[in-house]
C-alpha cells in the first residue's frame, strides 16, 4: 500500500497551553518573540524508502525557497572530512577477530543478521570478522529500525541531502548546526574508545539479543506525526541533551536575524530536553504544522 501526503489538508494548530511535549507533529513554525520573524523546523527520518512514503518534497522546497538559510545537523563536506579521520573501526590482531572471540552461537546469529540485511549492514559482510565489536554494535543499531519496519526496504531518499542540494542550486545559505570536531567525539563514543574489548563484546552480544525483539516502527510513528516513544530514556541520554542544547543555541542566534528552514532528526524535537521546548523557554512561539494523511 502506498501512503501519500495530502497537501490540501495542511493546517496550523496553535499551541494554547503553556506546557507541551511537542510530540504531536513533525513540522513546526517558530516565531521570534521580538522580531516576530518566522522560521520552520522539520523533524526528519534521515533515510526514507519513497516506495512506501511519498515525502512532500515540493511543499518543503517551496518553504526553503522563501527562507534565507537552510540548517541541518551536518553537511556532506563534514562527512568527507570524518571519513578521512575516522577512528579505528577494525581490530589490530587476528586473535581479536569476532569469529574467535564471540561465542559460536552468537557468531552464527550475527552472521545470519548481517547476511539477511537488505540495507547497508550487508555491505560490511566481507569485513565482518575483522571489525571491532563496538563498530558492529553501531551498525546493528543503525540497521535495526529499517529492518524492523514494514515501510522500509531500500534506502533511496535522504531529506537533508535533497534540501542541501536544492539550497545550493538556489544559492541559499547552508549552515551545519554541529561541527566536525563534535562528530569526531560522537564517533569515539560510538566505537567504544574508552571501553575494554571485553566490555564492547558484551555490548555486542546484547545488541544481537535484542535485534529481533519487538521494536517501535519509527516510520509508522512518523507518518502519524507521533514522536512519542516507549523509550523515554533515550530523550534523557546525556549526549542527546548536550546535542540538543548545542544546536538550540546555534538556532537561536540564527533565527533572530534570518528566516531559516531547519531539518534535524525528529528525536531531537520533543519532550522537556528537546529543542522545541528549549526554544519555548527562550520565549519563542511554537506552532505545529500538521499534515493530515488520507
Amino acid at each position: 500500500m502506498r501512503i501519500t501526503f495530502q497537501f490540501s489538508m495542511l493546517f496550523l494548530i496553535v499551541i494554547s497551553c503553556s506546557k507541551n511535549d511537542y510530540n504531536n507533529a513533525v513540522f513546526w513554525k517558530v516565531k521570534h518573540p521580538e522580531s516576530k520573524m518566522s522560521s520552520h523546523i522539520l523533524g526528519t527520518v534521515h533515510i526514507i524508502d519513497t516506495n512506501f512514503i511519498n515525502f512532500p518534497k515540493t511543499y518543503f522546497k517551496s518553504i526553503i525557497k522563501a527562507s534565507d538559510i537552510v540548517c541541518t545537523e551536518v553537511i556532506p563536506e563534514q562527512f568527507e572530512e570524518l571519513d578521512r579521520n575516522t577512528p579505528n573501526f577494525f581490530v589490530s590482531t587476528e586473535s581479536q577477530y569476532i569469529s574467535k572471540t564471540l561465542d559460536k552461537e552468537y557468531y552464527q546469529k550475527l552472521y545470519q543478521i548481517v547476511e539477511s540485511s537488505h540495507y547497508g549492514l550487508y555491505d560490511w559482510l566481507p569485513y565482518l570478522d575483522s571489525l571491532s565489536p563496538s563498530k558492529i554494535t553501531q551498525l546493528l543499531m543503525w540497521d535495526r529500525p529499517m529492518m524492523r519496519s514494514d515501510l522500509f526496504k531500500d534506502y533511496n531518499y535522504s531529506p537533508e541531502q535533497d534540501f542541501i542540494a536544492f539550497a545550493k542550486i538556489n544559492r541559499i545559505e547552508i549552515f551545519p548546526l554541529e561541527s566536525t570536531k563534535h562528530w569526531k567525539s560522537y564517533d569515539s563514543l560510538f566505537v567504544g574508545e574508552k571501553n575494554t574489548y571485553q566490555k564492547n563484546l558484551e555490548n555486542l552480544k546484547y545488541a544481537i539479543d535484542i535485534y529481533n525483539e519487538d521494536y517501535e516502527d519509527i516510520y509508522q510513528l512518523y507518518l502519524k506525526q507521533n514522536l512519542s516513544s516507549d523509550n523515554l530514556e533515550m530523550y534523557k541520554d546525556s549526549l542527546m541533551i548536550i546535542r540538543n542544547q548545542r544546536m538550540t543555541q546555534k538556532i537561536d542566534s540564527i533565527i533572530s536575524k534570518k528566516k531559516a528552514f531547519i531539518a534535524v532528526g525528529a528525536a531531537h524535537l520533543p519532550y522537556e530536553n528537546g529543542m522545541l521546548n528549549l526554544l519555548y523557554e527562550k520565549g519563542y512561539v511554537i506552532e505545529p504544522i500538521a499534515i493530515n494523511f488520507n
